[in-house]
């Protein structure tokens, strides 16, 4: 659904409205005064905000797909995305129910029709959970405990959240252009956090408080550290609690979702304004009759580019989404410092400088020239390229909302891990080599390709070794014997 409301998107974006509607208004008027300019609705793109409606659209979905299970409702859901996805096919075709001039305009708002078919989509998804409410597992605590437990978890959250948007607001590495959109993203969440933050966790004390979740509760868990570390300070020598298991995992799962994150959010704007960059190309060159193999790379390049968009956008959903409400909580975290930097350095900033050691690329995904010297080869090798990065991107959709690098949220079993256990990194690597063959211009590309080839084998055994403290995973290892080749390894 996703991958068809952000192409929709792209067509609106190119044929209806270029700019994405009027300019936003100013909403909110209470921005404290030493917020930045750069995150004030007036200071961003029309495009920023309706890739996130499209997003929260998504996830709205797909926690209703993965957590009803009743046939008919899946069904009903299934059908509000169909009928959400042509809705936004024809408002990207140029139907406007609503005219350009006459936007619905709510609080400042000027609602384009992507943003008004996101709200009812949303609307519709939510409203099925009525029917499903009753069999919701709640466990109630005293009003009393859960509004003071949940205000202490909110202000040991801010004090997190304040620490870090101070850095991103003020660290060199963060100022660059490169992370222009996470620092806009994270001034919001911030805010949102702020406001909404102490009502979340007010309630979440109160209709899902249990001290087994506790124990999985970052903030929960800071608040123990601080007291233990105070108490030492004191003289009481209070051992600090950091060495017991689930606050490990919770204080791991945190780093987690800190180093990850505002790398999602980056790729995925990255990956989206590359969509829509190459739609229109793809469109003008299908309309000027230009030759089979330019539209084809035109295709190629947006296909490259929307696989990757459903490929981020799922994985951050994941990242920010874990919570005692969905079940998706992090059973446990790689305890180890060979399983992180494996899994570290093929990211940034990390690969700028593994990279600079094992250079085997430097247009990969984006060159319109020919792999090879025949056309008809290279139609064909592209196709196996995207081939090989849509099994990539569909072992990301199988794990859905508890995909999360480094952390156990659930032994996955179903799609491409019905065959072989790491199908993620296998197909990476095949795409990689055909990707990149054809421009290896010294002996040492070969070397370092397969270098990197070695460094994803061990993020695959270092996972496997984390896993295996799961009964689960080793039931699934007996079923799925091999790594990355059916029959042979």
């Amino acid at each position: 659904m996703f991958f068809s409301a952000i192409s929709a998107y792209a067509m609106f974006k190119h044929q209806v409205i270029p700019n994405g509607g009027p300019a936003i208004a100013e909403i909110f008027t209470g921005f404290p005064a030493w917020f930045p300019d750069a995150i004030s609705f007036t200071g961003v793109a029309r495009d920023y905000f309706d890739i996130l409606f499209l997003l929260l659209t998504c996830f709205v979905f797909m926690v209703n797909w993965e957590f009803q299970q009743n046939v008919a409702l899946r069904i009903v859901n299934g059908l509000i995305a169909i009928g959400f996805s042509l809705g936004m096919w024809a408002a990207g075709s140029g139907h406007q129910w609503i005219q350009a001039d006459r936007l619905i305009v709510w609080q400042n708002w000027h609602w384009n029709l992507p943003e008004f078919l996101c709200l009812g989509a949303v609307i519709a998804f939510a409203a099925t959970w009525i029917p499903a409410s009753g069999h919701f597992r709640v466990h109630f605590s005293p009003w009393k405990r859960a509004i003071t437990s949940g205000f202490y978890r909110w202000l040991a959250g801010l004090c997190l959240f304040t620490a870090l948007i101070l850095l991103v607001f003020a660290h060199p590495f963060y100022l660059n252009s490169y992370y222009q959109n996470w620092r806009i993203t994270c001034g919001y969440l911030y805010l949102a956090y702020v406001y909404l933050g102490l009502p979340y966790a007010v309630v979440t004390c109160l209709l899902r408080g249990h001290k087994f979740e506790d124990r999985s509760d970052p903030n929960f868990n800071l608040l123990l550290l601080a007291r233990s570390a105070y108490r030492n300070l004191r003289g009481r020598q209070t051992r600090l609690r950091y060495n017991q298991r689930r606050v490990g995992v919770s204080m791991r799962d945190l780093l987690v979702k800190l180093f990850f994150v505002p790398l999602m959010v980056t790729f995925l704007f990255f990956e989206c304004g590359s969509v829509f960059n190459n739609l229109p190309r793809l469109l003008q060159a299908i309309e000027q009759g230009d030759a089979f193999t330019t539209r084809f790379n035109y295709f190629y390049q947006y296909s490259y580019h929307s696989l990757f968009v459903m490929d981020v956008g799922i994985a951050l959903l994941g990242y920010v989404s874990s919570s005692r409400w969905l079940d998706n909580k992090s059973k446990s975290v790689d305890p180890t410092l060979l399983g992180w930097m494996t899994a570290l350095i093929c990211y940034p900033p990390f690969n700028n400088v593994s990279g600079g050691y094992l250079p085997y690329d430097g247009m990969a995904g984006t060159a319109m020239m020919t792999l090879f010297g025949s056309p008809l080869l290279d139609i064909c090798l592209k196709s196996i390229i995207l081939l090989s990065f849509t099994v990539y991107v569909w072992s990301t959709l199988v794990f859905g909302l508890r995909f999360s690098n480094l952390t156990n949220r659930g032994i996955i079993t179903t799609g491409p891990y019905a065959v072989i256990r790491h199908p993620a990194y296998l197909t990476k690597n095949i795409a990689w080599w055909l990707e990149n063959l054809s421009r290896f211009v010294s002996p040492w590309q070969f070397v370092f390709l397969a270098v990197w080839n070695y460094i994803y084998y061990l993020r695959a055994v270092t996972e496997e070794r984390h896993l295996m403290m799961d009964p689960d995973y080793r039931l699934y290892c007996k079923r799925v014997k091999y790594r990355f080749i059916p029959g042979l390894f």
